[in-house]
């Protein structure tokens, strides 16, 4: 009863924020997951985005402003569960020439197990004002296994400044110690039927030699079909909702909301 009061008052204070100006510079997302599978593993996450130049909300639908805007960012986020806490800082800057590089790192300290860390490196550009493609690095250590990831990423928005369709692929070759290694193929699609709300869904496929490794670079173990819903109230603030479900394994849901200045 007290969990349905506090999301009711977050709600209504969402549904009754004022108009936004036409940018924005700062993020603030809050999520809870609720997993009914064999680990019962539940989760609280919080992420906090610093653009590093005006996001504009005409660009696009609410849901792809900084994407469209070309905006790099300093980012911070953390989640903690009974599995697994993970806290996370990154970077991306984009020039005028559409040119892209990042960074970021992570900590990692599942439960029964070593602590681990990582880091990762990227770099792309801009094929045009809707097409980005990216190349990666990940670097686990410290933990059970050792892993180099090298991957590529292709994301894409195909529509108006009122409704479209955005896409992103992403595959990509983990090398671990001891002779573990893994494939991960993921596709997800976000269409927006009015500027203001989204549905969307995702598959990730995952063939691999150990399923811990997988998730401490992923976020997940097997493969995973999702679907999800976004709504914004406003241009500044929004909910969403995403259920999932790996292979062989429980449901999840995850509640997310979202609030811009």
């Amino acid at each position: 009863m007290q969990k349905s009061r506090i999301v009711n008052a977050l709600l209504f204070s969402l549904i009754a924020l004022p108009a936004l100006a036409d940018n924005y510079s700062t993020e603030l997302n809050i999520g809870r997951s609720e997993y009914n599978g064999q680990s019962d593993d539940n989760s609280w996450q919080l992420a906090l985005t610093r653009y590093l130049s005006p996001v504009s909300t005409d660009n696009g639908p609410y849901g792809v402003n900084a994407f469209l805007s070309h905006s790099g960012y300093f980012k911070l986020s953390g989640s903690q569960s009974d599995q697994l806490d993970r806290y996370n800082i990154s970077a991306r800057t984009i020039n005028s020439d559409d040119w892209l590089m990042g960074a970021g790192a992570s900590d990692d300290n599942p439960q029964g197990d070593s602590r681990s860390h990582s880091y990762y490196l990227e770099a792309g550009r801009y094929l045009d004002d809707a097409t980005l493609a990216t190349f990666y690095y990940h670097r686990l250590e410290g933990g059970p296994v050792n892993a180099d990831t090298f991957g590529a990423t292709l994301s894409r928005y195909l529509g108006s400044s009122e409704s479209g369709l955005w896409t992103q692929a992403d595959i990509s070759r983990i090398n671990g110690s001891q002779g573990l290694d893994a494939f991960v193929v993921a596709g997800h699609s976000q269409l927006f039927l009015a500027k203001n709300w989204s549905v969307g869904a995702g598959l990730t496929y995952v063939h691999s030699d150990n399923q811990q490794m997988v998730r401490l670079i992923k976020g997940v173990q097997k493969t995973r079909y999702e679907v999800s819903s976004r709504y914004w109230f406003a241009p500044q603030a929004s909910v969403g909702l995403t259920m999932s479900m790996e292979e062989g394994d429980g449901a999840a849901w995850q509640l997310d909301l979202g609030y811009r200045l």
